[in-house]
């Protein structure tokens, strides 16, 4: 009061009334800053401060006396004021002066007025984020807050999640939904390849759908087939190969293996693939079938296998063929079955321990 008007007794009664009553929340702007508060949904400082003002309580400081007429309804209402809350009337005054000197009701209000122009900015990042950064934190986010982790989320979800903050183009949708699905830590269901679920249930959904599934266990026994990217196809028919202990055909592959999710043609060029691979190899039966196995290992197939291969014979149509072939099946048996190799343990571990690349897109 001294530096700004020069007069201490002029002006001391109306500061004081004006700190007492905005210390009772009894002035014209109470209801203002109550407005704001609950726009805000936060709860006003002055109760803070009122309550925990300072370590050291004013009681237990030095005092002095202060002088100046206030208005006496108002000091009147304040000393009652004091005594509800079981405080001396004086040193509630000393609280009220240093919150009014402090900025008072219209610091606050100021302070609460910045607060929301941050949450309102906070909440135009979120309605247009504009880096991609940005942007995969409130696809992250919305998915955590309107969906949760605790359910199963459809691909569809992602999708559109992905779609309302980025964009809907295939190569939008392919560069988001990895990152996102490692962010919010999601796999797919073992049992639905639409439908994700956070890792930490991977072991629990699996016993529900009757799987036994370890989350460190390679990607052919904890994915469905349909998602497998295509290293994971390769390493998946490798560990077929040793677990089974005997060569396959590619239609037993195809429908076995990869559980008819992909073609024939595909299923014979993942096999290709790994029949030109150190340790594995295609063999030629006389029934002329191609059959992929371990070098030196078996390549015997059970009747029902072979039967499911009819469409990778060469038929002459004739009756007197197919029982040769049948016969010849029966003799490939006896021909082609051999022992396992000492070293089918060290190369199974190997292929369970395997690293598998991430699938980062549509990879056929």
């Amino acid at each position: 009061m001294q530096e700004k008007w020069g007069d201490i007794a002029l002006y001391g009664g109306i500061i004081a009334s004006q700190a007492m009553r905005q210390y009772m929340d009894i002035d014209e702007f109470a209801e203002v800053e109550k407005e704001i508060s609950d726009t805000l949904q936060t709860g006003g400082p002055s109760e803070i401060e009122k309550t925990n003002a300072t370590t050291t309580p004013l009681s237990e400081q030095e005092k002095c006396r202060v002088r100046v007429g206030v208005h006496p309804p108002t000091k009147e209402a304040f000393s009652s004021f004091a005594r509800s809350n079981g405080e001396n009337p004086g040193v509630m005054f000393a609280y009220a002066i240093r919150e009014y000197r402090e900025g008072g009701r219209l610091g606050r209000i100021a302070e609460k007025l910045e607060q929301q122009d941050d949450y309102e900015q906070e909440q135009e990042q979120e309605r247009n984020p504009t880096t991609p950064a940005e942007k995969h934190e409130v696809i992250c986010d919305r998915i955590r807050g309107t969906v949760g982790l605790d359910r199963n989320i459809s691909e569809e979800t992602l999708i559109e999640a992905i779609e309302d903050v980025a964009g809907s183009s295939q190569p939008t949708i392919d560069k988001y939904l990895p990152d996102v699905l490692d962010d919010l830590e999601l796999v797919y269901h073992p049992d639905d390849a639409d439908l994700y679920i956070h890792e930490s249930r991977l072991e629990e959904v699996g016993a529900r759908v009757g799987l036994d599934i370890d989350p460190h266990s390679p990607p052919i026994d904890r994915k469905p087939a349909a998602v497998l990217d295509r290293d994971e196809r390769i390493q998946g028919i490798k560990i077929a190969l040793h677990r089974n202990a005997r060569a396959m055909s590619v239609s037993e592959i195809q429908s076995s293996v990869l559980d008819g999710a992909w073609s024939w043609d595909h299923a014979d060029e993942l096999a290709t693939e790994i029949a030109n691979q150190d340790g594995f190899g295609f063999r030629d039966t006389k029934s002329k079938k191609k059959i992929l196995g371990k070098s030196g290992g078996s390549s015997r197939q059970t009747r029902s296998q072979s039967s499911s291969q009819s469409s990778e014979i060469d038929s002459t149509g004739s009756d007197h063929a197919q029982q040769d072939d049948h016969d010849q099946e029966g003799q490939d048996d006896n021909d082609e079955r051999e022992t396992i190799t000492s070293d089918a343990a060290a190369e199974m571990d190997a292929l369970m321990n395997a690293e598998v690349a991430t699938d980062g897109g549509e990879d056929i």
